[in-house]
């Protein structure tokens, strides 16, 4: 061999140091700009990586090809074979610098483009709050999404002891307060995704992913778990868990998970932090079996569904009565029979008895708190103690998006709609990919009479959830609100796919009646599966419906016998819901076609002050509109105005627009009153 100087004078002569430099570069640039292309189609990480090793292969043969070959005037030869005094590598060479000037500069170009340029314009880009993507704000490092967890057990009767492990893990980190944990709902989505790692973070707005996979086996447990940088697809932190299974040994891999991901995030734990890690909330393994299983079904929508949810978590208490989080899990399923199937006053006592077990045997919990707050508020409508039980919880779990979602609930019932729009901003936040958040802040704003950012709001709803009707029928009427064309409404009403639910029902029906389209309306009540719209604001037997159409049609015979069939079927569902408003405020519409003046009066006197708006700002205004409604059928107009005064004179949902589409108020439309109120509220607006 020859000595070491002669050969690296030898490199020079061939070109090989050139070449190494200028493939360099090359790659570089490639690289940037499968960094780009990667992200916005949206393909799978492993084509970066796969970029990555050709490039790595192709360096050594780049570099044995400089070697071997050189370019003559005659085409490309073996160095060996090429005569020394016509080679032509130093013009080769003289080249390859030309070159590698001209892919410098074209580098530094763009990374001047990529610093400087496309960052300034995206940032100084107008975009709506609404419309703003999570990637779009600036991204803590203290973030992390925890995509859900592979089920790798033969048994696949094992799938919910996997999401079990998921929502515990995200329940620990959860209660770290330096830490940004997106919620379970917006990362389902991933399940068996495609997507790679840099498109997850954007669209979750976080810097890392936790992914890992739990092997049931036996009476073993094994799970693997690696915390990834959503950017650069470096992997923070990894670890195996392969342990025999019992209670203890779950939730210390919990705790140990949480802790190692805070740990490599450089999150601080609190000592209070540190202490509920630790926590065992059971030794019962068949206990803890039950809860998970009940959990598993908490968000199915039924009453069967919920029934067997009931059960298990009884069971789980029954077999420890020490387990304090299932105690508190059985309460809030209690307050979901309560709130949405039936009001037994019996589950109100239930679910106190329950939350009182969770105090006692795990005073200050969290979880306890959040369910008295729920009891608080849905049970008796008693905001401030409800209130105060969410401003205990949530400094203890800031990561809960639904505890941040019941406050701003709470608030915008209270009347204080403006005090309710950052906790559902912070719900977002934590929960970019839940459709249900954006909806309720364009109800929020909606309220308030800001109609353009309500249409936003939905907008974004409709993009997280496109099948989803009840966002576009609100934005439908929020359109109405903006342009007294209601094209929009008739036309989502007219979609044949949509679903013969009750509110979509009545919107038929209220869509055909603005238009007076009597005949439609008919057809929409034929539509329902029920014979009663039992929804939450409303309580109407079609018989109603019927006979206010055939009101407004004028025959008097066909209303009155549709108005006294419904008067039954009303005055019975009072005796046994004497204080339910929505019974009260049909009842006036009944005896308003029925001529009972009288009756029809007290009857919406009764739903007035059954829900005043002071008591709940949300629901109340329909009671006030109803009533309206009511003296407009028994042609009381200066009363009926009034009372439109009174609705319209505070935040209250309905729109000076949808008013005058509704054939109630017709006959009002040329009182001097009526014209007077619709100037001062346009000017007011």
């Amino acid at each position: 061999m020859g000595k070491p100087g002669n050969f690296l004078a030898e490199l020079k002569r061939r070109n090989v140091v050139r070449v190494a430099f200028v493939y360099g570069i090359v790659a570089w640039l490639l690289l940037q700009i499968v960094d780009i292309v990667v992200p916005l189609l949206e393909l799978p990480d492993w084509v970066g990586k796969f970029f990555l090793l050709l490039i790595a292969i192709g360096l050594p043969l780049a570099l044995i090809f400089a070697w071997a070959f050189e370019m003559t005037p005659d085409g490309l030869k073996l160095e060996k074979h090429v005569d020394r005094s016509q080679s032509v590598t130093a013009e080769t060479g003289r080249k390859l610098d030309f070159m590698i000037i001209g892919v410098l500069l074209f580098a530094v170009a763009l990374f001047a483009l990529d610093k400087f340029v496309w960052v300034d314009e995206q940032a100084s880009e107008p975009v709506m709050a609404a419309e703003e993507p999570a990637a779009a704000k600036s991204v803590s490092r203290q973030s992390v999404a925890v995509l859900p967890f592979a089920n790798r057990s033969a048994n696949e009767d094992d799938l919910y002891f996997v999401q079990g492990m998921h929502d515990d893990v995200l329940t620990h980190l959860a209660r770290i307060g330096s830490l940004k944990v997106i919620s379970r709902t917006s990362v389902m989505e991933y399940r068996d995704t495609t997507k790679n790692m840099r498109t997850i973070g954007k669209e979750l707005g976080v810097a890392t992913i936790l992914e890992g996979g739990v092997q049931r086996a036996g009476d073993r447990v094994r799970i693997n778990m690696q915390l990834i940088d959503a950017v650069t697809d470096e992997h923070l932190w990894a670890d195996s868990y392969d342990r025999q299974l019992t209670t203890a040994n779950i939730f210390a891999i919990q705790s140990e998970i949480a802790s190692a991901i805070a740990a490599a995030l450089h999150a601080t734990l609190s000592p209070t932090e540190q202490q509920a890690l630790a926590s065992i909330p059971t030794e019962n393994l068949r206990a803890y079996d039950f809860f998970q299983r009940g959990r598993a079904i908490q968000r199915n929508a039924g009453v069967t569904a919920q029934e067997r949810r009931l059960q298990l978590f009884e069971q789980a208490v029954s077999l420890d009565p020490g387990f304090a989080l299932a105690h508190v899990a059985l309460a809030s399923a209690y307050m979901d029979r309560y709130w949405f199937y039936g009001r037994d006053k019996s589950d109100l006592t239930l679910a106190r008895t329950a939350i009182d077990k969770g105090f006692e045997l795990s005073p200050g919990m969290p979880e306890a708190h959040i369910a008295r707050s729920d009891y608080y508020y849905h049970g008796f409508l008693d905001y401030d103690r409800a209130l105060e039980q969410l401003d205990i919880a949530i400094p203890m779990v800031p990561g809960n998006e639904e505890a941040y979602a019941i406050r701003s609930f709470i608030l915008r019932r209270r009347g204080n709609f403006d005090d309710s729009i950052p906790d559902l901003e912070r719900a977002i936040d934590l929960d970019p990919r839940n459709a249900l958040w954006p909806f309720e802040l364009g109800n929020t704003y909606g309220h308030v009479g800001r109609w353009d950012r309500a249409v936003s709001y939905y907008d974004r709803a409709i993009q997280l959830s496109p099948n989803d009707p009840y966002a576009r029928l609100i934005r439908a009427y929020a359109l109405i609100a903006l342009d007294i064309d209601s094209t929009a409404l008739r036309d989502m009403l007219a979609d044949p796919t949509l679903p013969d639910e009750p509110d979509l029902v009545l919107s038929r029906w209220y869509s055909a009646m603005q238009d007076r389209d009597y005949d439609l309306a008919m057809d929409a009540i034929g539509r329902s599966e029920s014979e009663v719209l039992d929804i939450q604001n409303d309580f109407f037997p079609l018989d109603l419906l019927r006979g206010q159409t055939e009101f407004y049609l004028g025959d008097s015979y066909k209303a009155t016998g549709y108005f006294e069939s419904a008067k039954a079927v009303l005055e019975s569902k009072s005796k046994d819901s004497p204080k339910d408003p929505r019974i009260f405020s049909a009842l006036g519409f009944v005896h308003a076609g029925l001529g009972d003046k009288e009756k029809a009066l007290e009857a919406a006197q009764a739903a007035y002050e059954l829900l005043p708006v002071s008591v709940d700002a949300m629901a109340g205004p329909v009671y006030v509109f109803n009533y309206a409604v009511t003296y407009a059928m028994l042609d009381r107009r200066d009363a009926a105005i009034a009372k439109l005064e009174e609705l319209l004179s505070r935040p209250n949902g309905w729109s000076l627009n949808l008013v005058l589409l509704y054939p109630e108020f017709e006959k009002l439309h040329d009182e001097p009153a009526f014209k007077a109120l619709m100037d001062r509220m346009r000017q007011k607006n």
